[in-house]
């Protein structure tokens, strides 16, 4: 509303009677242009004013937005810190971890002797459960099945048990599957990404980690403050940062590729329907 006021009521005010009345009406008989720049003629000394305006729209713009962050924004976001409740108060999300800090026990020392000894509460790696999610959502199913055909027999009154012996022993299968791969994943260390949750003891360490640089590769321990844990995105943590890195070059080589093509493949197009 203030940017709407502090433009468009000096442009109502000023720049549509200049329009209407010193722009040589070059509109001619299109009377809904008089008040507009299409009014204005060619070379005419009203392109000057324009100008001026357009900066001083931009001073006001910017003006009023650090305006409204520094007196709004940022007291509310310091707030909203300050209330965040333990732990995530005190929790960062560390992505792009080099291959030789990739687990607990590396990662704690690696950020102990930034922060200093006790500083870590607790390190949770991100690691790739798909297979292990897989399987639990076999076991679910197997006892699913197991449930409701219980529930078949019991109006029935006539159990199959060849059938239940069946569906027993493929839940059992299920469920030590489920804890051999569990086992494995805390166990195999290829199955660890490149993503952990740092939680510190003092929030104040988690505030002073967003603002450290951590190796001479930018790219590498990039810290940022965790998102809700329901808002979190778990396949997008396990991603390969090699194949991330592939995929990136790839999309910036097609966008280049669109870009210098664009206008041969336009001219080509048009050059077959002519013939047409």
């Amino acid at each position: 509303m203030q940017i709407m006021l502090a433009v468009g009521a000096p442009a109502f005010m000023f720049l549509v009677p200049m329009y209407a009345f010193a722009g040589e009406h070059a509109a001619g008989s299109d009377k809904l242009t008089y008040l507009g720049l299409g009014n204005v003629g060619k070379n005419s000394w009203m392109c000057w004013p324009v100008a001026l305006f357009v900066w001083y729209v931009v001073a006001v713009v910017q003006y009023l937005v650090f305006k409204k962050q520094s007196q709004e924004f940022m007291p509310r976001r310091k707030r909203w810190l300050a209330d965040m409740p333990s732990p995530r108060a005190s929790t960062v999300l560390v992505e792009n971890i080099p291959p030789a800090y990739r687990s607990e026990d590396e990662l704690a020392n690696f950020m102990s002797g930034i922060f200093g000894p006790g500083c870590i509460h607790a390190i949770s790696l991100v690691r790739d459960l798909s297979k292990l999610r897989a399987a639990i959502a076999a076991k679910d199913e197997c006892s699913q099945q197991l449930h409701e055909a219980e529930i078949a027999w019991d109006r029935q009154e006539n159990v199959d048990e060849e059938h239940k012996s069946k569906l027993r022993a493929s839940l059992r299968d299920a469920e030590e599957r489920v804890v051999r791969m569990r086992s494995e994943a805390l166990d195999k260390p290829e199955l660890v990404s490149s993503a952990a949750f740092v939680t510190f003891s003092e929030p104040k360490h988690s505030v002073m980690a967003l603002v450290m640089r951590y190796t001479e590769d930018d790219e590498e321990f990039v810290i940022s403050v965790p998102p809700d844990p329901s808002d979190v995105r778990f396949d997008d943590l396990i991603v390969d940062p090699r194949a991330e890195a592939v995929r990136k070059v790839l999309g910036y080589t097609l966008i280049a590729g669109l870009f210098f093509g664009f206008v041969p493949i336009v001219a080509a197009i048009t050059n077959v329907t002519t013939q047409d």
